[in-house]
């Protein structure tokens, strides 16, 4: 099953102009789906994926997430190990700190490389889970594009929407430590490349103009990424403007 070739033989010849791909632009800018002046989505379709990646690829996340959080009760258990996993001295005692809760990482990101026979995985980010909110604009944006309601007259298709299981992960963590205010206060630095709407340049951001179509068309995404919430100890794909499908 080739979706992307199906994806590419419903485009449409508008769909293909640089008219088309400079209105999703302006569209993703709206939406503030940029990082600094870059937008997510250079790329002409979806990131599409079949049951059977999205199974193999949520497998493999949620085995590593939680062979990460073993590791981790093993070490704080055993300082020697803290060593021999390259720690230093002043990360040692960072990390000695009781952060109220139990999970080791509340948000973190396995990116991954998903080709036809096997998953390469690149990197583990312990960081601010902005990706699985920038992953549900960008599914919002492609879910209404006339291409997308064609390719759904052959496919059943959904998009991730992890982003209330992600709040949800947050308040149990938040709770988990003792905090009882409703809403709780957000940090958030201010100088954040990562920050919606922020521009890494001090120059303004040019306009594409007026006159181009709002989202009319193309576009895609990155390659895979499994991101893991503590929600009932399970893992959720977050694949930049992810859908999965299945033959209908």
């Amino acid at each position: 099953m080739d979706l992307a070739a199906e994806w590419h033989a419903l485009l449409e010849a508008e769909e293909q102009t640089p008219a088309a791909c400079l209105g999703f632009a302006a569209a993703l800018r709206a939406q503030k789906l940029t990082f600094g002046d870059r937008v997510h989505c250079p790329f002409l379709r979806p990131f599409l994926l079949t049951g059977s990646d999205e199974q193999r690829i949520r497998a493999a996340a949620e085995t590593i997430a939680a062979a990460g959080e073993r590791v981790v009760q093993a070490a704080m258990a055993s300082p020697p190990l803290l060593h021999e996993l390259g720690m230093t001295d002043p990360e040692i005692a960072l990390a000695a700190i009781d952060p109220g809760y139990g999970t080791a990482s509340t948000s973190s990101r396995l990116d991954a490389f998903l080709l036809p026979d096997s998953l390469h995985f690149a990197e583990y980010n312990a960081e601010s889970p902005a990706g699985l909110g920038y992953t549900q604009r960008l599914g919002d944006l492609f879910d209404v594009l006339p291409v997308m309601q064609r390719f759904r007259e052959r496919h059943a298709v959904r998009y991730y929407r992890p982003m209330d299981g992600m709040l949800a992960a947050l308040l149990a963590s938040y709770a988990d430590w003792g905090g009882v205010a409703s809403p709780p206060t957000i940090a958030s630095w201010t100088g954040a490349r990562c920050r919606p709407g922020r521009s890494s340049r001090s120059s303004p951001r040019p306009s594409p103009g007026p006159g181009f179509p709002p989202s009319s068309a193309i576009h895609a995404t990155w390659f895979s990424t499994a991101a893991r919430s503590r929600l009932a100890g399970a893992g959720s794909i977050s694949c930049t403007a992810g859908f999965s499908s299945t033959t209908s």
